[in-house]
């Protein structure tokens, strides 16, 4: 995809999420910032564990108890989903957003047919079609993401299908109504190689003309779909802008660590050593500096802010000279 606008078409500021315990809390979340227009297509990636699905769930309004969202807006449409009711943040998921699971079965009812959940997304978002209507709508949503037997999908059960057939049953479903934002979060984390190339496929041709966020740990995968990188720590964003200025030329620590981590023929694999620092407390400096191999004072009593690099939109969290990091 390529750049048609400076609008954004999410605007997500100041984004802290907290996970509550009887004792401690676990903060998960820590001022995400983070914007996309529509054309554009960005990667959301890091580490296990790093906070990338919490984050795109805060996005959207959907962190359920122990969580609370303590901070931040996310902005759609004019609307901040994260101060949406229920029942708008319902009428606005699937219409006007479509989110993507990395495991499709919580996502399809097991005691519905394929055709029932589609006939009910329909129904939610004011489409009151006829069944024939609907059952040839879903037909034809079926075949554009390559199931080639859409009337014996849509009169079965979830347990019934592979489970790359379910992942394009939730794409369809996702995109059906063609969304202006399109979520996926790690989608194809539980396929085998062939299936994630043509689920990547069928993602990018369906959501062309809006906006996408994958969230993958895959740095291929954000190579090869992604036009755009954010790259998240502990909680964090570190570093973001386009995937080319990001991944040939890194501007932070973690960035640079985690790309030299990709193996290579003829090279020795890398290894970032050390651990995270614990998420007990909220950061009051920088949370990689425990890691890294350039971290200086200032990086262990301050948390630095995610700030542009001269005139480009790449921007870091480092107080690290950009020179000494990339040399």
């Amino acid at each position: 995809m390529s750049v048609t606008t400076t609008e954004p078409v999410l605007d997500v500021r100041g984004l802290k999420v907290e996970f509550r315990g009887l004792r401690q809390s676990l903060y998960a979340v820590n001022g995400v910032d983070l914007q996309i227009g529509r054309g554009q297509s960005l990667g959301l990636v890091g580490e296990s564990g790093c906070g990338k699905s919490t984050a795109v769930r805060a996005m959207l309004g959907l962190i359920r108890p122990p969580g609370v969202i303590t901070g931040g807006e996310s902005e759609f449409q004019g609307r901040d989903l994260v101060a949406l009711t229920p029942g708008r943040r319902r009428r606005v998921l699937g219409k006007d957003i479509g989110f993507i699971t990395q495991n499709p079965f919580r996502v399809l009812n097991p005691v519905l047919s394929v055709y029932q959940q589609f006939r009910r997304m329909l129904r939610a978002h004011g489409l009151r079609l006829s069944k024939t209507e609907s059952w040839d709508l879903a037909s034809r949503a079926l075949l554009d993401v390559g199931l080639r037997d859409p009337e014996r999908v849509l009169s079965g059960y979830a347990h019934q299908l592979s489970g790359g057939m379910a992942q394009r049953v939730c794409i369809a479903m996702s995109t059906l109504l063609e969304p202006e934002l399109v979520i996926a979060d790690e989608p194809t984390t539980a396929l085998d190689v062939t299936v994630q190339q043509e689920i990547l496929d069928l993602l990018r041709e369906r959501t062309s003309r809006g906006a996408t966020i994958i969230v993958t740990h895959d740095l291929s995968v954000v190579a090869q779909y992604c036009d755009r990188v954010a790259v998240m720590y502990a909680g964090v964003i570190v570093e973001q802008g386009t995937t080319f200025d990001v991944f040939t030329n890194p501007t932070h620590p973690y960035t640079k660590a985690l790309l030299a981590s990709v193996p290579r023929r003829g090279a020795e694999l890398y290894e970032l050593g050390g651990a995270v620092e614990s998420l007990f407390a909220p950061p009051t400096h920088c949370t990689f500096a425990n890691r890294c191999a350039f971290a200086r004072e200032v990086c262990r009593r301050e948390v630095p802010r995610l700030e542009p690099i001269g005139v480009s939109d790449h921007r870091r969290a480092c107080f690290v000279p950009v020179e000494e990091v990339v040399a």
